[in-house]
């Protein structure tokens, strides 16, 4: 069955209330450390408001943190974990050049690195198809030559 998403819950002010959306997040997915999703959801919202102009290529009027918990409600709706809700949240931020994959495997770990990794490379793919978005050839080229040996290697261990 399929369960139509609410918007964010916001404050007076108009910003997402992230207590709240991670109150009503934890109705579809248990949370091991909500303290540590909702450190990702507090960076990424920082980042995206102290973000230039110049790096929303991927979301001219919107808002990368906002997508990001749109993500992560689709991937609760999922029953998926922590790590991938986490993931969601953090990977508008490092696809737009605010925040690093060592950043992120400092603060969040291994993991929460690896899935993001994973769905920039993935998006890899479409870079050629689609529209530069500021992206040199060259780097697209790598990400898809990443995302391949890395697919090899997923096929290739036990």
């Amino acid at each position: 069955m399929v369960k139509v998403r609410e918007d964010q819950p916001l404050t007076e002010s108009g910003k997402v209330d992230i207590q709240q959306w991670l109150t009503r997040l934890q109705e579809d997915v248990r949370l091991r450390e909500p303290e540590r999703l909702q450190e990702a959801c507090e960076l990424a919202e920082q980042l995206d408001r102290e973000a230039p102009r110049t790096h929303r290529v991927w979301l001219s009027p919107g808002s990368s943190f906002r997508m990001g918990l749109e993500m992560a409600d689709i991937l609760a709706d999922l029953k998926l974990d922590q790590p991938a809700l986490e993931a969601a949240v953090l990977y508008r931020a490092v696809r737009e050049g605010l925040l690093s994959l060592e950043a992120v495997t400092k603060r969040f770990g291994d993991e929460v690195a690896k899935l993001i990794d994973g769905v920039l490379q993935m998006a890899a793919i479409s870079y050629p198809l689609a529209p530069n978005h500021g992206m040199s050839q060259h780097n697209q080229q790598e990400n898809l030559r990443k995302m391949l040996v890395n697919m090899v290697g997923d096929v290739a261990s036990p």
